[in-house]
């Protein structure tokens, strides 16, 4: 009997030992598995991807409304941690347009157009996204607002191409000017009892089309509202360190340049046709679209590289709370994927990726499930 006892003691002295040394070895490293988003709907391509920690769930994609004319489409997410109480957001884009002219006013709402007169980032953030998505809450309180006047820039350089991709295939009928505009704004409030913060940012267009009158002269019509939203929220108390995983899903989102490209050159299409189509004809357009974009590779290319610079110039402006970042590739898909510094290694297996502080940790070794290849640091 004292020598069962004995031997289930050792067990347990074991087992606690186990249970100790593998959670004292997981809080040395991160670990994501690789998301990639098809456009089920539409093209039938990868449309985006990024990186989720494992055990968060991710729901949403690619959403194509085809009651709108031009159909538009739209990358709508959410990454949620185990808990729900961390919630990583996409938005859709929002388009509204204004004009004093009331004859365009009455074409706008006999169209189902929004019509909404024209705002800063700030202000759209603050009067018109936080009634709308938070209309739920009521207790609000804004910490802090930032103008961002470089990401701002960015926009317009990634706008101003893919008008020019764009109007290749429809050229304007009429003079056009583009302005933009970025900001960000963080957010407390009480839900469910507990304290949250959120941090939020958008970027926006503004399209002034100016359009002959019949007396001469020219009135003026303005479509504008946000491309995207971002948005994170977690519990006050864990957002200094919860800010890591927004830092490492921002810096992951890597939208298709040829996915990218294909939705502009559709839309441009329908646009100048000037036809309205059934779902069958969408699906042939969208084909005929697809086997056509190697004529403009090189547009496709330029695209997405001012695009990253953009994606890359929001997390610019949190770096205060961020580590640095290193840039990485993935030696399975040579995919290069930028990922918070201040860990020796990084190991993947094409699905998922594991960040560690040892420099002897191995995942083929402690976590044996896989054919795991070392990541090297791009200099």
């Amino acid at each position: 009997m004292k020598k069962s006892l004995l031997i289930v003691g050792f067990l347990l002295i074991f087992l606690c030992f186990f249970a100790h040394s593998l959670f004292a070895s997981e809080k040395n490293f991160l670990s994501f598995k690789k998301q990639v988003v098809f456009d089920q709907q539409g093209f039938g391509i990868e449309a985006f991807r990024l990186l989720v920690p494992k055990g968060w769930k991710f729901n949403g994609g690619v959403s194509w409304d085809n009651t709108k004319y031009p159909p538009i489409s739209n990358l709508i997410f959410r990454i949620t941690s185990p808990d729900s109480s961390t919630v990583f957001e996409q938005f859709p884009s929002q388009f509204f347009s204004y004009s004093q002219d009331p004859n365009l006013q009455y074409s706008y709402v006999h169209s189902g157009i929004e019509v909404l007169q024209p705002v800063s980032a700030i202000d759209f953030l603050r009067t018109i996204f936080l009634i709308r998505a938070k209309s739920h809450v009521t207790n609000i309180k804004i910490l802090e607002t930032q103008n961002l006047p470089q990401q701002a820039q960015n926009a317009r350089e990634i706008a101003q191409h893919e008008m020019s991709i764009f109007f290749r295939i429809s050229p304007p009928q009429t003079q056009q000017e583009l302005a933009t505009d970025a900001a960000r704004v963080k957010i407390e409030y009480v839900e469910k009892g507990q304290t949250f913060i959120e941090e939020i940012s958008a970027s926006l267009n503004y399209v002034t089309t100016y359009i002959p009158t019949m007396y001469g002269g020219y009135t003026k019509s303005i479509t504008w509202g946000p491309t995207a939203v971002i948005s994170f929220k977690t519990p006050a108390s864990e957002m200094d360190k919860k800010i890591h995983y927004y830092n490492i899903i921002s810096k992951s989102l890597k939208v298709n340049p040829v996915w990218q490209t294909n939705c502009i050159s559709f839309i441009a299409t329908l646009t100048r046709d000037h036809v309205r189509m059934t779902q069958r004809d969408i699906a042939r357009r969208m084909q005929q679209i697809s086997q056509t974009q190697s004529e403009i590779s090189d547009m496709i290319y330029e695209s997405y590289k001012q695009r990253q610079a953009s994606q890359d110039e929001i997390m610019k402006n949190y770096s205060q709370a961020f580590r640095g970042i290193d840039s990485y590739c993935d030696p399975i898909d040579n995919f290069e994927i930028e990922l918070p510094s201040g860990y020796e290694n990084a190991w993947t297996n094409g699905t998922d990726i594991f960040l560690s502080e040892d420099p002897n940790f191995n995942p083929g070794s402690q976590l044996p499930r896989g054919d795991w290849k070392q990541m090297k640091r791009m200099e």
